[in-house]
């Protein structure tokens, strides 16, 4: 099994922090295979996150995350999924959502994120890819806190009718990181 190399601050760990996150990923062509297994949720952001601007540098554009395993997500992992589209534009074309269960259809339709990303409706097998494990990336409380900022700051861009409920939030989340400098 070929490991991919993405960076010095990884954490290869022989046992998952928890074992119902599991990212995999594979790149095939012009295009970065995602799987998510579990909770899409704060947790995986910043190893998401770093993942695509990775791959990004590397001069890949397309991302393909497939959710056939995902059972929730929360609103920063949507908002990273938001992020991640921003990175190559243009948006609508960068990244496809794949076999999301009609769960995670609803929040992100709940949300407005139908609006401007793409996700494909019905079954969809990935072409034939080895998906590898992602290994966790190392992120720093402050790194974790901007991240989680800019997530929730996407969602509000994407509708402002998150603003009602991202808003307080937001404030609160501005406070504390002003607190920490």
């Amino acid at each position: 099994m070929r490991r991919l190399n993405f960076g010095a601050r990884w954490v290869v760990r022989k046992k998952p922090v928890n074992p119902h996150h599991t990212m995999m990923v594979a790149r095939s062509g012009d295009a970065v295979y995602v799987r998510i297994s579990g909770p899409g949720n704060m947790k995986i952001c910043p190893t998401l996150q770093d993942f695509a601007k990775r791959m990004i540098v590397e001069g890949y554009q397309k991302f393909i995350i497939d959710l056939i395993q995902c059972s929730t997500m929360d609103s920063t992992f949507m908002g990273t999924l938001v992020e991640m589209a921003s990175l190559a534009p243009p948006m609508a074309e960068s990244l496809m959502i794949i076999n999301a269960q009609p769960h995670c259809e609803g929040l992100l339709e709940g949300l407005g994120l139908d609006n401007v990303l793409r996700i494909k409706q019905g079954d969809t097998d990935l072409p034939k890819v080895e998906l590898q494990p992602l290994p966790e990336f190392a992120a720093t409380q402050t790194e974790r806190m901007r991240l989680i900022r800019k997530a929730h700051e996407n969602l509000v861009k994407v509708d402002e009718r998150n603003e009602e409920e991202f808003g307080p939030f937001l404030r609160q989340l501005i406070k504390e990181m002003g607190k920490m400098r």
